[in-house]
C-alpha cells in the first residue's frame, strides 16, 4: 500500500506539472493575445460558487469567493495572460452546513482514543460529542445560535489566458485547503467561553471559463493601465480534497492543538472517504 500510495501521488505531481507546461507553452506562442490585445496588470474575481454534485462527505459547499492577483505575463513583450493569485471561498452562511449522516454515523464507529494522551484525549471526545450535538442541532434548528457549522478553503495558484480569438477562455489550477469549523460549548477546558473545531484537509483543483461574460474597459487611476472588466463570467470547477491526510484543528483562544485524524479514527474509515470530488460551477465578475 505505501509504495501504490507513492506511486499515486508521484503521478499526480507529474501530471499536474506537465499541464503547467502545457498550458504556458500554448499560452506563450498564443497569436492572438499580442499587443493588440492589452491586458490587466491586476486581476480580481468576486462571484458566487455552487457544487453540482452530491458529496460523499458534506451536505453543501455554496458560497461566495474572492481571489486576487497580479499578471505576470503583462511584463512580457506580448502582454500575455499568465496571473499568479490568491483564493478565499467564504463560509456558506446562506446555506445549512454539516456532514452527510451515512458520514457521521461510520466516525461513530471507527472512532477511538486509546492511542492519545489525556489532553489530546480530552479534546477529541469533545469533538466527537460535540460533532454528534451540533448536527443535531443544525438539522433541528436551523436559525438557533448553536447552528455554526460552516465550510471554507483558502487556496493560491496560476491561470492561463487560452489562445482562442472568437472567445477569451481562462483555464486555472490551485492548490491550498478546505475546512469544515463549528464552536462547541464549553466542553473541554473550564472557564472558556467557547471551543472551536476545525477538519483542514489538502485540496487540488482546476477552473475553465466557457462564457466571458459582458466586457467592458475601465482605466486603473494607480497604475494608469486599462482594465477589462467581464460581468457574469461562467465557469466550471473540479476540487479533489483529500480526507486521509486530514487533521483536527483545536483552539478555545489560548490553547491551539492540531491532531490528525488517523490517530483516532481507523484505516478502513480514512480510506472509504480518502478523496471527495467535487464538481460545480462558479458565476462572478472579473476584471483581468
Amino acid at each position: 500500500m505505501p509504495l501504490s500510495f507513492f506511486h499515486r501521488s508521484l503521478f499526480l505531481k507529474s501530471s499536474v506539472l506537465l499541464l503547467f507546461i502545457f498550458f504556458a507553452v500554448l499560452t506563450c506562442r498564443a497569436d492572438s493575445l499580442s499587443k493588440k490585445n492589452n491586458v490587466s496588470l491586476l486581476n480580481i474575481t468576486a462571484g458566487y460558487r455552487c457544487p453540482m454534485n452530491k458529496a460523499n462527505i458534506l451536505n453543501s459547499g455554496h458560497g461566495l469567493y474572492f481571489e486576487a492577483g497580479i499578471n505576470a505575463g503583462y511584463f512580457l513583450p506580448n502582454k500575455l495572460q499568465i496571473v499568479l493569485f490568491g483564493g478565499w471561498g467564504w463560509k456558506d452562511r446562506l446555506w445549512t452546513t454539516g456532514f452527510n449522516q451515512i458520514f457521521l454515523n461510520d466516525i461513530n464507529i471507527s472512532f477511538s482514543d486509546n492511542q492519545l494522551s489525556s489532553n489530546d484525549s480530552m479534546i477529541v471526545n469533545s469533538f466527537h460529542e460535540e460533532l454528534n450535538n451540533n448536527e443535531k442541532k443544525t438539522i433541528s434548528f436551523p436559525s438557533c445560535k448553536t447552528n455554526t457549522f460552516h465550510n471554507s478553503s483558502f487556496y493560491y495558484g496560476i491561470s492561463f489566458g487560452l489562445p482562442f480569438k472568437k472567445y477569451h477562455t481562462v483555464i486555472k489550477v490551485y492548490r491550498g485547503t478546505t475546512r469544515s469549523s463549528f464552536t462547541g460549548n464549553d466542553r473541554s477546558d473550564s472557564g472558556k467561553e467557547y471551543n472551536l473545531y476545525e477538519i483542514r484537509r489538502n485540496m487540488n483543483g482546476i477552473e475553465l471559463s466557457l462564457f466571458p461574460g459582458f466586457k467592458r474597459t475601465l482605466k486603473d487611476k494607480f497604475f494608469g493601465t486599462p482594465l477589462f472588466s467581464h460581468l457574469g463570467m461562467v465557469s466550471f470547477y473540479y476540487e479533489r480534497i483529500n480526507f486521509s491526510s486530514s487533521v483536527l484543528y483545536f483552539t478555545d483562544g489560548d490553547q491551539r492543538q492540531t491532531i490528525k485524524l488517523s490517530e483516532f479514527l481507523n484505516y478502513s474509515f480514512l480510506n472509504k472517504y480518502k478523496f471527495e470530488n467535487v464538481f460545480g460551477v462558479k458565476i462572478c465578475w472579473s476584471v483581468y
